[in-house]
């Protein structure tokens, strides 16, 4: 692994670039192997050059020395830095693109230099890391302004996020997400020593045709490696989608339209403005021939699926399928565009969406929506994978509803159909590539949504969980694909965890991510770690799930030690579960570290992570799976609240009345008829409930908790 660090200042003017009138602007300074140099050292190196050209470091900034000095000092630090194994990097404005403000172009240039230095280093080292440190910018109060303000650190890292995510999928480098790594943290080119060397370097390049002799300017010409200097340019803008409609790219026009920042604010924007370029978008796409409409869809189907697997936020995802589906679609269809292929797909993959996110309602309209579209392209056997693809995320549809029987009885009819249609190919004809036994993807999915099913179905039944990894051992034959295979390992790892066998648990869980089942605990979380946040959340969830599950159990051989690797990895202080976002399955993680120390009867200890996953449930009231969790999370909370005996009496009553509450606002609310069905069961157990004496209380509670399967 390659691993770096970055500092990064910038000069010129973004907003001005436009009007042509100076060079173009520059972010820019200085790259480090950490094997070689640290920003200590650079920080000092700065410092003493500053002494010996008699520069009071403390206020240097690059545009109020003289020239003469400056240039004079600036190339004794430029040399010494690359006298040092560092190199100088300068990322060029040269189209001078302008989209909204200068703020919002800056981090477009930055983010697009960025993917290219990636590119770069990776030619070199398969993995990459790689420690930013940016100086903080200036931007409008609000459009227009000439007054500023600081960029908040949490804006400024969410927003230069947003734009490596969609570079990253323009560039198809999705496999960015797990081989580069970076952190970004900011500091102020007026305080901090290193990043003042940063802003020198930018200011030499960006005046090196002012401020220098011409021998001076042949010395910096050396210094600059064209290897390390990046002309880009920033693709949000109109001049971005007309070029690429020129070039016969109606796709990836397409693609610039459905990620452009103003979507993001579009109440606050001139819709005829977006709509224009829609218009041209639509009249290109109009006119071309079957084959080559189908084509320019893919491009763009790939660029939004792209984006999804780096991004991998389900919020982002469909804030852009939203679009396409509600704004592109329509247009589509009352132009006369056919593409029945195309609208299924990005149905499907909206359906998706929603099922990941337990919105029931917009995973309702999406099924409504094939359907019509199945209805009206007519019967196609090219349609048969879809249809198999559909009915296995109706399944997960029905699973987030607590529909276990529906699903286990529409899995097995498509396992067996399925099955017929490979069993005749070898018998269809005399055909060599269907005489061997052919595995299917399909099955495996299929037999991974059956066993969902069966372990969920367990909690009642015991019996499923036999048929849950008799299907999860047939599932995992047929992935071939590295990324499928851990999701079939984690499944049977939430099996045996929920059976009991916390050994095999643990052997599936540390075999999907390719470690034996005896890594020591901490050796799984590093390896977890590593992982992109997806992964890395889930592979937790997973982690903590079989640390609970064990202290419930009274296993102090993997609930106790779990516990300590966790809190000396630094876990539970990790950026994503400390961020405020409120994704799946941030919430079950706070369970279960609750679930642990309520256990160890720790309390107040674990009262902030019930209070936080049960808030996350609630966050959005649509997301109807999610809060359905929350009452199981509530349920379980007072449950062992009332084991604690009467030093936790008041605080018992209290999540008691609270989870009750819970529950009778949740039959108030609509539902599908299965999910009401489901939790309607609840209420005959709940009417004895202020009879009971505490212990029997804790136990009606926590088996009704038992009823939330995650």
């Amino acid at each position: 692994m390659g691993k770096f660090g970055l500092l990064l200042d910038e000069s010129g003017d973004f907003l001005k670039d436009s009007l042509g009138k100076e060079v173009p602007s520059v972010v820019g300074g200085v790259l480090f192997s950490v094997d070689k140099l640290d920003e200590k050292q650079i920080g000092e190196i700065f410092v003493g050059l500053c002494n010996k050209h008699e520069i009071d470091p403390g206020k240097f900034h690059s545009t109020e020395l003289r020239k003469e000095v400056f240039s004079s000092f600036s190339i004794d630090l430029l040399e010494t830095l690359k006298g040092r194994g560092a190199e100088l990097i300068m990322f060029e404005n040269l189209e001078r693109m302008s989209i909204v403000d200068g703020a919002t172009t800056y981090l477009n240039i930055l983010s697009e230099g960025l993917i290219q230095l990636f590119q770069t280093l990776a030619a070199e080292n398969e993995t990459l890391e790689i420690e930013i440190t940016a100086a903080l910018r200036m931007a409008p109060i609000e459009e227009g302004s000439k007054y500023l303000r600081q960029i908040e650190p949490a804006e400024y890292k969410t927003r230069l996020q947003e734009k490596l995510t969609i570079g990253l999928a323009r560039k198809n480098l999705s496999h960015a997400s797990k081989d580069w790594r970076w952190r970004i943290t900011l500091g102020s080119a007026r305080r901090d020593n290193p990043l003042k060397a940063a802003d020198a370097i930018c200011h030499t390049y960006f005046r090196k045709d002012r401020k220098f002799t011409g021998d001076q300017q042949d010395t910096l010409q050396e210094l600059f490696s064209p290897y390390f200097l990046y002309s880009v340019f920033e693709h949000e803008t109109a001049v971005s989608i007309k070029r690429h409609l020129s070039d016969g790219m109606a796709g990836l026009a397409l693609f610039e339209w459905a990620v452009s920042d103003r979507y993001t604010t579009y109440e606050k924007r001139n819709e005829v403005y977006e709509s224009e370029f829609l218009e041209l978008i639509l009249k290109r796409l109009a006119k071309l021939p079957s084959y080559a409409l189908k084509a320019q869809l893919l491009i763009f189907s790939t660029y939004i699926q792209n984006l999804n697997h780096v991004d991998r936020n389900f919020k982002h995802a469909q804030e852009t399928l939203l679009k396409v589906t509600n704004v592109l679609i329509p247009r589509m269809k009352s132009g006369k565009i056919h593409a029945s292929q195309f609208f299924l797909e990005t149905y499907l993959s909206l359906f998706t969406t929603a099922t990941h996110q337990g919105y029931m309602n917009l995973a309702d309209q999406q099924v409504n929506r094939i359907k019509e579209e199945l209805e009206n392209s007519g019967q196609s056997w090219e349609n048969v994978n879809f249809i198999i693809d559909f009915m296995i995320r109706e399944a997960i549809h029905d699973l987030n509803q607590y529909d276990y029987d529906q699903v286990l009885h529409n899995m097995d009819k498509l396992e067996g159909f399925l099955g017929e249609v490979l069993s005749i190919l070898p018998l269809a004809g005399d055909i060599n590539y269907f005489e061997k036994e052919m595995r299917s993807e399909l099955k495996g999915k299929i037999l991974g949504t059956k066993l969902q099913a069966s372990f969920m179905a367990a909690r009642k039944d015991r019996d499923f969980y036999l048929k849950a990894r008799e299907d999860s051992n047939q599932a995992i034959k047929e992935f071939t694909d590295s990324h499928d295979q851990r999701r079939q390992f984690q499944y049977r790892a939430q099996i045996e965890c929920d059976s009991g066998n916390f050994k095999e648990s643990y052997f599936w869980l540390s075999r999907s991510f390719s470690l034996g089942g005896e890594a020591p605990f901490e050796t799984l979380l590093a390896s977890i770690e590593t992982e992109p946040k997806a992964d890395f959340m889930f592979g937790i969830m997973h982690y903590v799930r079989l640390m609970a599950q064990a202290a419930l159990s009274k296993d102090s051989s993997y609930g106790d030690p779990m516990f300590r690797a966790l809190i000396k990895r630094g876990i539970d202080k990790h950026e994503f579960l400390l961020s405020d976002e409120s994704f799946h399955p941030k919430q079950i993680i706070n369970w279960k570290i609750g679930t642990y120390l309520a256990c160890s009867k720790s309390f107040n200890a674990a009262k902030p992570y019930y209070q936080k996953a049960i808030m996350i449930c609630n966050s959005d009231k649509n997301r109807l799976t999610i809060r359905s969790i929350g009452l199981g999370i509530a349920f379980e909370y007072a449950s062992l609240l009332l084991t604690g005996g009467a030093k936790e009496e008041k605080e018992a009553k209290s999540a008691v009345r609270n989870a009750e509450n819970m529950y009778r606002n949740w039959m108030n609310e609509q539902m599908p008829q299965a999910m009401r069905g489901y939790f309607e069961a609840w209420s005959a157990e709940l009417a004895n409930i202020d009879k009971l004496v505490n212990e029997e209380k804790s136990k009606l509670l926590f088996n009704l908790s038992q009823k939330i399967p995650y």
